[in-house]
């Protein structure tokens, strides 16, 4: 998926305008939804400064003009409010308080097209959420408590996900407690919306804070779950995976040995039991071998495709995504022989996975895994892993099925920058992907890190100009 293009969302904004400007033909003349549109576009880059111009002017124009103007409605309001909630702007949840409070006085004072909704503290929720002070969990329950006090605006799913994932995020398991009064609530509250798919994303969400107590936060809440009677659901394979996913992204150092552990406890349960609410799929094998990638553990290439080599035995086909991960085992350890190992399991992929498969799943992240491992081998054979890597970056250029991302030029760069010694081939290496990356127009700010990393002062001032990693031009 594309990201939003709010320029040229604002481009046919104005040319809608314009054109309605020179006919006043009143069926292409901008509506609520125009503009709601052109604010979303906006809010999802975290521009909110922008969507609040774009709303002040629709409140000017609708003052000044009532009836040839379009009057903000709440869905105006909500998209200004997102977008503070994806804003990095420090001042974001005191800013989006501020709005909420523009709305609750226009609402109170007779402006019911402005009344908050659930929406709308969602997004406040949000903006705390997602910042940084100490207080957020506080004012985030006290946000909840007005929720509940009104009738039309009543915390729904999303409420109690946010809450719960900036309890975490700020207080981690300190607010264990808390956080399973919060889940008991929300089952008594709106049952019909408490189910795996609630668990299954919380659990994303919780992983996400970067507290390291995420997983054993979510395990809490799986053992309560498992034992309580106040809440009466049916644990889900995806429920298992999300936790599963959650130690892998821990960085504890029982990561692993936990995740497998889990998912050794949903196997028997399924062959024991004949539970097939918890049988494993490819994405519990895949998260339990991602963990093992992220761990650096001496052995992970081996636990890797030992997972490979049981889940196929237990009657579970690895994907792309799988064999990425164990590729990933091995070019994340010290091992002197890692990149060949790296190829040796992308060939056996490429044996059981047929190309055309392998381009829907996303197969470029495997070669790029590779090349990573070739990047950081700093023993063994290092011409051996600079081959392979270049025979990686040319069978990806050169494939019609595969096309190379930022990542792919990003990690070829860093691949020349450090198993290249410095010289004038180095140099125009780097040039030449450098521009060739251009020309597939994925340049991003961290190809242009690893550019910068790569070359020398002159090359890089002489490709990027007044270019920085952050501004870069749309033609690129």
């Amino acid at each position: 998926q594309k990201p939003p293009n709010p320029l040229l969302a604002q481009a046919y904004f104005d040319k809608l305008e314009q054109l309605y400007e020179r006919s006043r033909n009143e069926q292409i003349k901008p509506d609520i939804y125009s503009y709601g549109t052109l604010l979303n576009a906006w809010a999802k880059t975290g521009d909110a400064k922008r969507a609040e111009e774009i709303l002040r002017t629709m409140h000017e124009n609708y003052k000044s003009d009532p009836t040839n103007s379009v009057k903000p409605n709440t869905l105006c309001f909500n998209e200004v409010l997102y977008a503070w909630a994806k804003s990095s702007d420090r001042a974001s949840a005191g800013r989006a308080e501020m709005i909420l409070q523009l709305m609750e006085d226009m609402a109170a004072a007779g402006n019911v097209d402005v009344k908050p909704e659930t929406r709308t503290y969602n997004f406040v929720l949000l903006a705390w959420a997602n910042s940084d002070p100490q207080e957020s969990p506080d004012r985030i329950m006290d946000i909840l408590e007005l929720m509940k006090e009104d009738e039309t605006a009543k915390p729904n799913a999303s409420s109690y996900k946010t809450a719960i994932a900036a309890l975490v995020k700020q207080r981690g398991s300190e607010a264990t407690n808390s956080i399973l009064d919060l889940v008991h609530e929300a089952y008594e509250s709106i049952p019909w919306q408490i189910d795996n798919q609630f668990f299954a994303s919380l659990f994303y969400l919780m992983c996400k804070s970067n507290n390291q107590a995420a997983a054993s936060v979510a395990e809490t809440i799986v053992d309560d779950l498992k034992t309580t009677t106040l809440i009466d659901i049916d644990l889900e394979t995806r429920v298992y995976n999300s936790l599963i996913n959650c130690w892998s992204k821990s960085g504890e150092r029982m990561a692993p040995t936990r995740a497998e552990e889990i998912l050794q406890a949903m196997y028997e349960d399924y062959k024991n039991n004949n539970n097939e609410l918890v049988k494993p799929n490819v994405a519990t094998f895949t998260s339990v071998i991602d963990a093992w990638a992220k761990s650096h553990d001496p052995h992970a290439g081996e636990k890797g495709e030992e997972w490979i080599d049981r889940m196929i035995k237990w009657g579970v086909a690895p994907n792309v995504l799988t064999y990425t991960a164990a590729i990933q085992c091995y070019g994340r350890s010290n091992r002197a022989d890692k990149t060949f190992r790296a190829v040796q399991m992308l060939k056996r992929m490429k044996e059981v996975i047929d190309s055309t498969e392998r381009a829907e799943q996303g197969v470029v992240g495997a070669y790029n895994a590779v090349m990573n491992a070739a990047e950081f081998t700093t023993k063994g054979n290092l011409e051996e892993a600079f081959r392979v890597a270049c025979l990686m970056f040319d069978e990806v250029r050169s494939s019609d099925d595969i096309a190379p991302d930022d990542v792919t030029y990003g990690t070829f760069m860093g691949v020349i920058s450090e198993l290249m010694p410095s010289s004038e081939l180095r140099n125009e290496m780097i040039a030449l992907v450098f521009k060739r990356c251009c020309s597939d127009g994925q340049l991003s700010p961290v190809v242009v890190k690893k550019f910068q990393e790569a070359s020398d002062r002159e090359l890089y001032l002489e490709l990027m100009g007044e270019a920085r990693a952050h501004s870069i031009p749309p033609s690129w």
